[in-house]
């Protein structure tokens, strides 16, 4: 009786989850059973096998146990010890040992770990586990049946999926073994001539721009050259010319730039920069030339989230803006303290994190949910790393040298204006400099949440620059400023901003700056209902601009059946209500607009799709317009066709969009017509011809073409005019996949080019190469890459049905601004196939046909089948040998050329 009511307190405890005493139990295993302690005293345990079930199916036929029986029912079963082993195979449990002793065990409804104290050294069954701890700790059911003479383990049903929980892991990319091909060491990439024409009143302009790119040595090159009348060269301006070479630790600048600095000089800069970060790479660069700012930013920032929990506790991170992807977990020690150290957070936008806490590791209980949320900046760094930038230049002037020639000069002795003929000279084409101009600057992560900057400017005089980014892991919220100091003037010009995220649907932001102060406040009060408001406090005040500002609206779209609609209205101090609205169903879209003085209302109908290809894509718009103002009051309606053809390019443009119409109002009555295609290759061309318009009754037109081409590593046209600006700060691949007919391993124009199946063949770094923008052009494929090493791999699966390749795996160093040529050939493989037939032409099986190679003797073999049929193949160009069962003179000849069938045919007599 005694030891009845001794097992029964001993389960409440266990049940009733009092920590003093769960903690016990984790520090120290059930004390052995004495004669010497009557509250202790128990049967006498002893050795013996035993089934271990899981449910109902056995998993161990066999295990010994320590433990007692009478026969009918297991005695103090709680107190039984089993093999840990055993445990873990039956619940399919894998385990691992710590380095500091622990045993962690881990499976999809459970993850505890078992301390030295908490598991038994049993001399003859091993290390082992009691019922106890199975019960309290892997929350498992454990019966003892004895018809079946097995234990039975269960674990709780509704185990925790893991499919949404699995940590993503950064690919490993490895250079071992291979050869990298490396870039010339200059190319001249691309260019592209813009075009533009503008007709008003009988008078044509006609100016453009000229782009081009290419590499020199480490970096790339870009110059502009602004046409402002394109027959006369004498109003060519260079805007632009930069030299910029990137590494992953350092900029390298010479030529036109941006400054660190809000620059106040006047004119734009040109000089030298470099600039350097500390322990930090950049976030990788999209398109686009120098940017100060972007270079000293990085794509994340690590943070550190810290909680509390009880010990044994499982604490999950998880990405709650990806359905709980699982970022790390760790385990609560008694310290009842969970940390998570160098949580990278997206620089720039609201990091949503949850830990999701799991009592005693058990998976398949529902966890508590713990929410972390935290800003940060783009600006902001790691702590402890840091970046610093060293500039020196001239501010430029543009030249004021008309189309003509001439210098047009203000007389400031009596206000006229006269004319000097000057000779044109390069000079012209460049401007004048107006003044030297540079600095340094500093910023470093002083800690998690603070990063500071301090720096000397000469701009104009010397400025002093501070500032300081600051963002706390504990709350979302970001604010930064940015001052500087005129030594001469005594004055301070500064930028602060802040953002402060007060619930998840809930933000205010705030700006300020010498001219005015505004703040903004925005709630997403429900999945389709937006609700804003901002004011501003005015330090200059004009006509227009009033000492105080406010305004207030509301934004509201959903789908209601088959029909979407949305609305946004705003109200401002000025008394001015805006609203802007619109209605699809099906074919028809309705939209309306109104701000005070001016009002329109658009009908669009989509005309059903048809069979036949040039049947779709169009479509009828109709639109209404009143523009008020103080003196006038203007009218204008208009009814226009537009087609779109279905098809578009790879990168989705549509291949071109026509509108022809006629409208009609207070300014007249005329003709519309607009055109923008890209069908043309290499050129991208848009167009556009009205008779009247709402304010003017004179005819209008304008067409702006881009030309693209490419000048290295092939010339050709280009589809996209943005290729220019895109290689300026990344770079590219030009792949050449091809069957190589003659084995030389060169692209000869006997060669066919293989990009059919390049979607399927090509990896790069690990990844398809479809995650990639593609262009195909007539010698190749062109791919953006960032500059640097990347590995490309062939994946069998696209390799041609005739061909195999010589390298199934290259490394290679992309050039910013350039291509890195790759070509892979295929070796092309032909196929013998052929009969082998006796004196009177019947078929003979089983005979070793050889192939043998005349010039190098290597060979390839197959046996006829029983209709005399045999295949060879993998074989390459050249003159073989057809010699059946070994008899030679019985053989015939074959000679493959690069003009061969991929598969020959052939009759053999035995």
């Amino acid at each position: 009786m005694y030891d009845a009511l001794k097992i029964t307190f001993f389960a409440m405890l266990i049940l009733s989850g009092n920590d003093g005493y769960a903690d016990e139990i984790a520090e120290k295993p059930t004390p052995p059973a004495t004669e010497k302690s009557p509250a202790t005293k128990t049967p006498e345990f002893y050795v013996f096998p035993i089934g271990i079930n899981n449910d109902s199916r056995n998993i161990v036929p066999s295990a010994l146990v320590r433990g007692a029986e009478d026969g009918k029912q297991a005695i103090n079963l709680e107190d039984w010890l089993i093999p840990l082993e055993a445990v873990t195979t039956a619940l399919n449990i894998k385990t691992r040992t710590l380095d500091d002793g622990q045993i962690e065990l881990r499976s999809p409804e459970i993850a505890v770990r078992l301390s030295e104290q908490q598991i038994h050294k049993d001399k003859e069954i091993g290390t082992a586990l009691s019922v106890a701890y199975i019960t309290h700790l892997l929350n498992a059911t454990v019966s003892f049946d004895i018809g079946q003479y097995a234990l039975v383990l269960k674990l709780p049903a509704g185990a925790a999926s893991t499919n949404d929980t699995q940590q993503e892991t950064k690919k490993v990319i490895s250079f071992e073994g291979l050869e990298t091909i490396q870039p010339d060491s200059f190319n001249f990439s691309a260019v592209t001539q813009h075009l533009h024409v503008s007709s008003q009143k009988k008078t044509v302009n006609i100016s453009g721009n000229l782009l081009a790119v290419g590499n020199l040595d480490h970096g790339s090159w870009y110059v502009d050259i602004n046409q402002a009348v394109m027959d006369k060269p004498e109003s060519w301006r260079v805007q632009d010319l930069q030299y910029f070479w990137k590494t992953d630790d350092a900029d390298y600048v010479i030529g036109s730039q941006p400054t660190f600095w809000q620059n106040q000089s006047g004119g734009d800069f040109w000089g030298v920069t470099l600039l350097k970060r500390d322990d930090f790479k950049n976030v990788p660069q999209s398109t686009g030339g120098f940017d100060p700012v972007s270079r000293r930013t990085t794509g994340s920032i690590g943070r550190t989230i810290t909680g509390q929990a009880q010990p044994n506790t499982l604490a999950r991170l998880v990405d709650r803006s990806s359905n709980d992807r699982m970022i790390a977990e760790v385990f609560v020690d008694s310290s009842g303290l969970y940390t998570f150290n160098n949580v990278l957070s997206n620089a720039g936008s609201i990091n949503e994190y949850d830990i999701l806490l799991y009592p005693n590791g058990i998976l398949t209980a529902e966890p508590e949910r713990v929410r972390s949320s935290f800003v940060s900046r783009a600006t902001q760094l790691q702590q402890g790393t840091s970046t610093w930038v060293v500039s020196g230049g001239i501010n430029r002037s543009q030249s004021t040298n008309t189309a003509n020639g001439s210098n047009n000069q203000l007389n400031q002795g009596n206000g006229t204006t006269t004319k000097s003929k000057t000779p044109y000279s390069m000079l012209d084409s460049w401007g004048h400099p107006i003044g030297f101009a540079g600095g340094a600057s500093y910023r470093y992560g002083l800690f998690e949440s603070l990063t500071v900057g301090a720096g000397l400017v000469y701009s104009n005089g010397w400025q002093l620059l501070a500032e300081y980014f600051y963002s706390p892991s504990w709350f979302p919220y970001v604010s930064n400023i940015v001052a500087l100091y005129d030594f001469k003037t005594g004055k301070y010009d500064y930028n602060s901003q802040a953002q402060l995220q007060l619930l998840d649907n809930l933000s205010a932001n705030f700006t300020s700056t010498p001219l005015a102060k505004q703040a903004f406040l925005n709630w997403n009060a429900l999945s389709w209902l937006t609700f804003s408001a901002g004011g501003a406090v005015n330090s200059s005040t004009t006509a227009t601009v009033k000492p105080r500002t406010w305004f207030a609206g509301t934004t509201a779209n959903g789908r209601f059946y088959e029909t979407f609609a949305s609305i946004n209205a705003n109200f401002d101090s000025n008394a001015v209500l805006r609203i802007s609205s619109s209605v699809n169903r099906d074919a028809w879209a309705v939209g309306y607009q109104w701000d005070g003085s001016r009002q329109k209302l658009d009908l669009s109908y989509k005309f059903p799709e048809s069979e036949f290809e040039y049947a779709n894509g169009h479509s009828l718009n109709i639109s209404a317009e009143t523009n008020k103002t103080t003196t006038s009051v203007n009218k204008f309606g208009m009814i226009v066709w537009q087609y779109r053809p279905p098809a578009a390019l790879n990168d989705g443009r549509i291949l071109a969009d026509v509108q022809v119409g006629y409208g009609m109002g207070t300014q007249g009555q005329g003709l519309l017509a607009s055109l923008s295609t890209v069908m043309i290759p290499g050129v991208e061309l848009s167009a556009n011809y009205q008779d009247i318009s709402i304010a003017s009754k004179d005819r209008q037109f304008s067409l702006n073409i881009y030309m693209n081409g490419r000048v290295e590593p092939t010339l050709g046209l280009s589809n996209r005019s943005s290729s220019v600006q895109e290689l300026r700060g990344i770079g590219g691949l030009f792949i050449q996949p091809f069957l190589d007919k003659n084995d030389n391993g060169q692209y000869d124009d006997e060669d066919s080019l293989y990009i059919e199946n390049s979607d399927r063949l090509l990896q790069i770094d690990g990844y398809p190469v479809t995650k990639h923008n593609i262009e195909i052009g007539l010698q190749g494929l062109y791919i953006r890459q960032q500059a640097g090493k990347c590995r490309l791999d062939l994946d069998p699966a696209g390799y041609p049905v005739e061909g195999k390749p010589s390298q199934e795996s290259y490394a290679v160093e992309v050039p910013s601004g350039a291509y890195a040529t790759v070509l892979i050939p295929f070796s092309v493989t032909y196929t013998i196939a052929g009969r082998v037939l006796d004196a009177q032409g019947n078929p003979v099986d089983g005979v070793k046909v050889d192939a043998v190679l005349s010039e190098k003797g290597n060979k390839g073999s197959a046996i006829s089948n029983g209709a005399g049929v045999f295949f060879i193949d993998s074989l390459h160009q050249g003159k073989y040998q057809l010699i059946p069962d070994g008899q030679a003179a019985h053989s015939e000849t074959v000679e493959i050329k690069s003009d061969s069938k991929t598969m020959l045919e052939v009759t053999l007599k035995k």
